[in-house]
């Protein structure tokens, strides 16, 4: 007899679908009762936020998609939900308008769970060629469609550091100059990763953003300073 006949296997297929079934409905509620508790209004970012004249929202949905290159991540199979939270907007020490806010992604399956970003987006003042700079190793992919181009810059103690993707060498290699190189290896490693895509200047780090404007202040300083160094 076939198993596909046998009661016994049917009702371990069944219990088997039921588990996933039971497993994904308890996912989709844990992460949206996280997702609802990630977005209520924090006092303490909200009051430093003013004391810097700057707008402070718990959460901004656009953002979700504003941006369709890595860190963020477009939606498929195992992909619940993207939130954006802890919305903090205003201008740079040099006058740039920017955005800070936590960047959270929720996947379902057994590998699943809620990865978090602090994403720190700088307007620049005229759209430019995409660049991205991040660490070597592995899971760091930060490359998107539009920069396919691998550069070097010829300078070792940066190419073994970092990878760099440009849809323009010659773009990449009037930034990457050995001066910005070797600040990005030391005052400026904070940046990194970094991407610039269209008119703005994204950077990242694992986890929520911060609840205090030292942090904050400090990469808005770095952040301008790296926008002075690029070409006209």
């Amino acid at each position: 007899m076939s198993s596909g006949n046998n009661p016994v296997g049917m009702v371990i297929v069944a219990m088997a679908v039921l588990a996933c079934i039971l497993m994904i409905v308890l996912s989709l509620r844990y992460y949206r009762k996280t997702g609802r508790r990630e977005a209520k209004p924090n006092p303490q970012i909200a009051a430093w936020a003013q004391s810097y004249c700057w707008a402070y929202l718990p959460e901004e949905t656009d953002l979700t998609s504003r941006w369709s290159c890595p860190p963020f991540v477009k939606p498929s199979f195992g992909v619940f939900g993207t939130y954006a939270t802890q919305v903090v907007s205003g201008k740079s020490p040099a006058g740039h308008t920017f955005l800070s806010f936590t960047y959270s992604c929720s996947y379902i399956g057994p590998s699943g769970g809620i990865v978090r970003k602090w994403i720190v987006a700088l307007q620049l003042p005229t759209p430019l060629p995409s660049l991205s700079v991040g660490p070597k190793g592995l899971g760091n992919n930060i490359a998107d469609a539009a920069s396919t181009s691998r550069f070097t810059t010829g300078y070792q103690p940066f190419d073994q550091r970092y990878k760099v993707d440009t849809s323009d060498t010659g773009f990449a290699a009037a930034v990457l100059q050995p001066q910005t190189n070797l600040w990005l290896l030391e005052q400026g490693q904070s940046i990194v990763p970094f991407r610039i895509t269209g008119q703005d200047l994204l950077s990242w780090h694992a986890g929520a953003a911060p609840n205090g404007t030292p942090a904050l202040a400090a990469q808005l300083a770095a952040l301008d300073e790296f926008v002075a160094t690029l070409p006209n």
